[in-house]
């Protein structure tokens, strides 16, 4: 065993499903694992994976049976405060098998889940968070997330009190979206940092949102480049945003107001 590694990254490798387990033991003061562009092969045995207090787990660009070992991950690695997945899941069956998985984490602040086709598992994710109520960041960007995705997310943000960061990009969200958005973010107090680019809002849109941001009074970031916002509505957005004081970054289709 090496007691001394605190960090890892496992880059090209061909795993087996026990392979996570392996690291652990043989590492067994691990904070944090990265799996870059890994290829896991499916079968053999699933032994439990050893008590450890992993706080960091990242998973990028993976294929294979990936989906098997987060499942089994995310049961028992209940120390996790950080996961990011990314361009590695794609399905119905395989997302709902590891994001059921997640209100174990009960200590989770920080959440990432990208280029994932997580349009299948919206309604699954939805249902794990009020269990996720320790949860600072969550970026869902890149994920085709319909309006009906959308709707199943917003519907528990209730829960989610410490939310700081919300990445919403280059999901198809829509007037219908921005909708069902406005009447549910101001229940994100917390909220700091939006992203809503490349949302497809349109002017619409961005217009019907500004009731909601303006309940966010601790707004401080907020992003809508890439919405095809004509230039009278990015005027009247900006004059209509003033009263968030706490608002110092603002980007509406490449213009930036400090």
């Amino acid at each position: 065993t090496y007691p001394g590694v605190t960090s890892l990254t496992l880059t090209d490798f061909t795993c087996e499903e026990t392979t996570l387990n392996v690291v652990l033991t043989t590492f067994p003061n691990l904070d944090s694992v990265k799996f870059d562009s890994c290829h896991w092969e499916h079968g053999g045995s699933h032994p439990p994976i050893s008590h450890h207090q992993l706080a960091r787990l990242v998973v990028r660009f993976n294929s294979g049976s990936v989906d098997v070992v987060l499942a089994c991950a995310l049961q028992q690695l209940t120390s996790l405060q950080h996961v990011d997945l990314q361009n590695c899941l794609v399905g119905s069956a395989s997302t709902a098998s590891w994001t059921a998985a997640l209100p174990n984490l009960k200590s989770l602040k920080h959440l990432g889940i990208s280029y994932t086709n997580l349009q299948h598992g919206a309604s699954v994710l939805a249902e794990c968070m009020p269990h996720l109520t320790a949860l600072q960041h969550l970026d869902l960007s890149n994920n085709k997330l319909t309006v009906a995705g959308v709707s199943a997310l917003a519907a528990k943000f209730q829960h989610l009190k410490f939310l700081q960061y919300l990445g919403l990009s280059a999901n198809p969200v829509g007037t219908l979206g921005a909708a069902i958005l406005t009447a549910s973010l101001p229940r994100l107090t917390a909220l700091r940092h939006l992203d809503l680019c490349y949302a497809e809002l349109g002017s619409k849109g961005a217009s019907v949102l500004v009731s909601g941001l303006l309940r966010l009074t601790n707004l401080y970031h907020l992003d809508l480049a890439g919405n095809e916002i004509d230039a009278n509505t990015v005027t009247k957005l900006q004059e209509e945003l003033k009263p968030l004081t706490t608002l110092s970054c603002l980007y509406l289709d490449y213009q930036f107001t400090v």
